[in-house]
């Protein structure tokens, strides 16, 4: 058999045939299928050197993280360990690297039907002579919706976090409403008249939100972050690499992690079991974190711990005192805009220990989500 080329993994020969086919859509559908022949008993092997793999090695020297909220120095934080996360990637097409492998499918067995070790296989003849015959396989190439680049080692071990590989993003808009009461509301006429210092009437001020949805594919593993992060905004800067959505904009408190999607289990070519985990996020996206020269003021960045007030027309800051214990009970405290209080360093909403623990949602590193933990 005149073999032209090779696989990347396990150097495997095989012979590209004629029988080629390349689809492309305005939609972004592309898809590229190839034709393949080599011998029956590399057939197997074949399948898995192109076909993407994942699996779990040791515990990561020194990998511990954080996984409970940032709280006071006298707060109990919990360490956990991280694993590693060893992925092979999926054949890349011939000519055009933005394709990979997305299915293999066998279409036909040259050769007279036989059976070896109790599986389906083809020969050359019937005889003890007979040598192994061939296999025509039918290879589908796709682009992917995420980077699986190899951007740690030929190993691609996962040193820090997926963030930057097998994650997918999807946007959509989303809104907030929240009542403004009419006696707050002052009305003027079309020509700056004073109509009414107070209305009888109410109406409603509308606030953007993104809602973002995080896709992390082929996973050997759930992470605890997944169920324990619900209701908790981002410590520090979230996905500070993206260009498309975020933007850097993603700054401490504007991310509210509201839940994730584990799908059902799937098993790679390999049969480790992996799942897809799309994690759910409101991004509190607001122009008032630029300043005039349109640099970001993180410190300024108005987050889900901010609320919304009437009485000052602007945000701030809430924090949840507690209140006497008799009662119960717990009050917010709104502070105007322009005393909002500043973040301390590497602890995020506690810069005033009288007010500590007492944010209406509690800081994590959102990131963890993206860690695969023993």
């Amino acid at each position: 058999m005149a073999a032209n080329f090779r696989t990347t993994r396990g150097s495997i020969e095989y012979e590209l045939l004629p029988n080629y086919t390349e689809r492309f859509t305005s939609k972004g559908q592309q898809e590229i299928i190839h034709y393949v022949k080599l011998p029956w008993d590399k057939k197997d092997a074949f399948i898995t050197a192109v076909m993407p793999d994942v699996s779990t090695g040791g515990v990561i020297t020194n990998g511990k993280f954080t996984l409970t909220p940032f709280a006071p120095a006298d707060r109990y934080d919990v360490r956990v360990e991280r694993r590693e996360i060893n992925r092979l990637l999926p054949q890349v097409h011939p000519t055009r690297s933005k394709f990979y492998v997305e299915g293999v499918v066998l279409v036909q067995g040259g050769g007279y039907p036989s059976a070896v070790a109790g599986d389906m296989a083809f020969k050359t003849g019937q005889g003890v002579d007979a040598k192994t015959g061939v296999a025509i396989l039918e290879v589908t190439y796709r682009t992917l919706p995420y980077d699986a680049t190899q951007a740690d080692s030929v190993a691609n071990l996962a040193t820090a976090t997926e963030l930057g590989r097998y994650v997918s993003r999807k946007s959509t808009p989303s809104h907030k409403n929240l009542a403004l009461p009419g006696r707050r509301i002052v009305l003027y006429d079309e020509f700056n008249n004073l109509m009414a210092t107070r209305v009888n009437d109410s109406t409603t001020k509308t606030f953007s939100w993104q809602h973002l949805v995080y896709t992390w594919h082929m996973v050997p593993g759930v992470p605890r972050a997944a169920t324990l992060y619900g209701g908790m905004v981002n410590s520090y800067t979230f996905d500070e690499e993206d260009t498309v959505f975020l933007k850097g904009t993603g700054l401490p408190g504007t991310i509210l992690y509201v839940g994730g999607n584990v799908s059902e289990p799937y098993t790679t070519i390999s049969g480790t079991r992996v799942w897809d985990i799309s994690y759910n996020f409101l991004h509190f996206y607001n122009i008032a974190i630029y300043n005039t020269q349109g640099g970001i003021r993180p410190a300024n960045a108005i987050g889900h711990n901010h609320i919304f007030s009437p009485q000052f027309n602007k945000f701030g800051r809430a924090w949840l005192p507690q209140l006497p214990t008799e009662t119960g009970m717990a009050a917010a405290w709104l502070w105007p805009a322009g005393i909002v209080r500043e973040l301390a360093a590497g602890r995020p909403g506690f810069a005033d220990k009288g007010f500590a623990g007492r944010n209406i949602y509690d800081y994590v590193d959102l990131e963890n989500l993206f860690r695969l933990d023993v």
